[in-house]
């Protein structure tokens, strides 16, 4: 069957199918009840986030910290199934239908889901601050590409404490120091290792964006449907038409948002994110530094107390203030190293304080992290534009019309999404969408 060319679908368009604006009784109906519904929900939602922050509270605090129920009700314990009993009488009170009283429930259920799905975006979002939600975004990166390490190395400094806190047997003390110090090795190479390299967050980008732009879907998705062009159509009749403002709608939302994305990285390229998240992890670096050689001292002290000299027996607090006071080559009265295994931890304490808090160390990690970061986030913001720019040659040789062409057409058409198009257009600046690859600060 022949085919036309990409230009003859724009007369098979049928401009009288586009039907004027018109407001039904029956919107401004349907209108009226989800006002009435949002404001139903929004004046009880903060009686929801209470129960649902105390119920998870109690639960967390009873599996993994103590038994609330004893200590607090003590000799009633066995009467709690009547307090949550109230708790439903008040969800039944406060909600009154059926519906609402299961969604209740629900909500209180799955409230952390709530809040990590729900809450924390929607905070986002009402900062309108685009660098804060790719902060979170790096964060949750890093948190989600190390927890396999993350999980293994936590269990096994939190076996290795309680077997220095519990235990008083020479050899296991001996064992679980030396894996805390094994273990505090690992964490000070991976920091400085992460300090020095572009994070995951910001490489992933380009992969991401690359693969999808060049992937087969992606060029079913934005193309026009073969069967739109055969030769003995016309004019499109509703659904067709409605088939050809679909495919050519995604791509122009595609190529909007690859921009968007792309001025939103710049934007926080010009941001501290990058240098503020390296200090945060040296200062995280620094607290559990602290905590693991104060338990290294403390099996020290267990298995000999005599390695240390002191008035008063010493407790855990007493050793985190000596291992901070040996991090700048201090000492406190309260305790001093007295054996040569002893003085020999007080001095790895000391070259600890030089990696992790030496001022030359952290600052030309901090600069190199910046410099590398922002090298990094250049290439890919440049990638993404470049991207962009073959996926307007693509709409261009499918729909014979540019981007901005593209929306004015499915302004015209009224198309249904249009409102997002224009939400992503309208963040875009004017020189940001220029045809060179080069970033927006050096077109400025």
């Amino acid at each position: 069957m022949e085919q036309g060319s990409p230009g003859s679908l724009w007369k098979k368009v049928d401009y009288s199918l586009v039907s004027a604006p018109s407001e039904s009784t029956t919107d401004g109906d349907a209108r009226d009840q989800t006002k009435e519904l949002r404001e139903f929900w929004k004046s009880r939602r903060p009686v929801l986030d209470f129960i649902g922050t105390a119920f998870w509270a109690y639960a967390v605090l009873k599996v993994f910290i103590a038994d609330l129920d004893t200590e607090v009700l003590g000799d009633v314990v066995g009467y709690r199934f009547f307090f949550f009993l109230a708790v439903a009488v008040l969800l039944v009170a406060v909600f009154r239908k059926p519906g609402r009283i299961f969604a209740a429930f629900l909500y209180v259920l799955a409230f952390p889901v709530v809040v990590i799905c729900w809450k924390l975006p929607r905070l986002m979002y009402r900062s309108r601050s685009s660098v804060a939600f790719l902060a979170v975004v790096n964060a949750v990166s890093s948190l989600v590409g190390d927890i396999r390490y993350s999980v293994v190395a936590t269990a096994l400094a939190a076996f290795a404490a309680l077997a220095i806190v519990a235990l008083s047997v020479d050899v296991v003390l001996a064992i679980a120091g030396g894996l805390v110090l094994v273990l505090l090795g690992y964490v000070i190479w991976r920091t400085v290792k992460v300090s020095v390299v572009p994070s995951r967050f910001i490489r992933m980008h380009q992969r991401a964006i690359t693969r999808t732009v060049e992937s087969k879907f992606t060029r079913q998705l934005v193309s026009p449907n073969a069967d739109l062009r055969r030769a003995e159509i016309e004019k499109f009749n509703q659904e067709q038409q409605n088939q050809f403002m679909q495919s050519l709608a995604m791509g122009v939302m595609a190529h909007r948002a690859m921009l968007f994305w792309a001025y939103q990285l710049e934007l926080y390229r010009r941001s501290p994110a990058s240098v503020f998240f390296n200090g945060l992890s040296y200062f995280w670096l620094i607290i559990r530094a602290v905590a693991a050689l104060a338990l290294v001292n403390l099996a020290l002290y267990k298995a000999d107390p005599a390695q240390f000299s002191f008035d008063e027996r010493p407790s855990f607090i007493v050793f985190v203030r000596y291992v901070i006071a040996a991090l700048y080559g201090g000492e406190i009265d309260a305790l001093h190293a007295r054996s040569d295994l002893a003085q020999g931890l007080s001095v790895v304490t000391s070259l600890v304080g030089l990696v992790v808090v030496g001022s030359l160390l952290l600052s030309s990690a901090l600069s190199f992290r910046a410099s590398r970061n922002e090298s990094e986030i250049r290439e890919t913001v440049d990638t993404i534009r470049q991207e962009g720019t073959r996926l307007d040659e693509l709409l261009e040789q499918e729909y014979d019309v540019s981007v901005a062409e593209a929306i004015e057409r499915l302004e015209q058409l009224r198309y249904g999404l249009m409102g997002v198009i224009t939400f992503l257009s309208r963040r875009i600046p004017k020189d940001f969408e220029g045809p060179s690859a080069r970033s927006a600060e050096d077109n400025q």
